[in-house]
C-alpha cells in the first residue's frame, strides 16, 4: 500500500478545532485514490499550550475531524493555487524570450 502524504500544521496557519482551540502537529490524509477515501487519517497534534492532543478526541468527533479536513483541503489548494500561478509565470517568461518551440498545444 502506498505510502499516504502529511502535512506539518503550524501556528501560522492558525487552524482551529471546535472546543480545543488552535492546534499545530502532523495530520497524515489520503487524496481518495485507490482503495481508501478521502480525508484525515491520522495526527499527531498539539495545542496552543504545546500538549499532546489524543487523536481519538479528533478523529471520532465529527465537527472537529470535519474543521480539520475543511482547512486541508483549504491549504492544499493555496498550495496548488501558487504552484499553478508559478508554473504560468515561468512558461510566460520561456514565451517572452522565444523558448516557444517548448508549448505544446493538445
Amino acid at each position: 500500500m502506498p505510502t499516504m502524504p502529511t502535512m506539518t500544521l503550524t501556528t501560522e496557519d492558525a487552524i482551529t478545532l471546535p472546543g480545543m482551540g488552535m492546534v499545530t502537529g502532523t495530520i497524515t490524509y489520503s487524496n481518495g485514490w485507490a482503495v481508501s477515501k478521502a480525508g484525515v487519517k491520522d495526527v499527531a497534534l498539539k495545542d496552543a499550550f504545546g500538549i499532546d492532543i489524543d487523536p481519538e478526541m479528533i478523529l471520532e468527533v465529527e465537527v472537529r475531524i470535519q474543521a480539520l479536513e475543511t482547512a486541508l483541503w483549504e491549504i492544499l489548494s493555496d498550495q496548488d493555487a501558487a504552484d499553478y500561478a508559478d508554473y504560468a509565470a515561468e512558461r510566460e517568461d520561456r514565451v517572452r524570450v522565444g523558448e516557444h518551440r517548448e508549448i505544446q498545444y493538445w
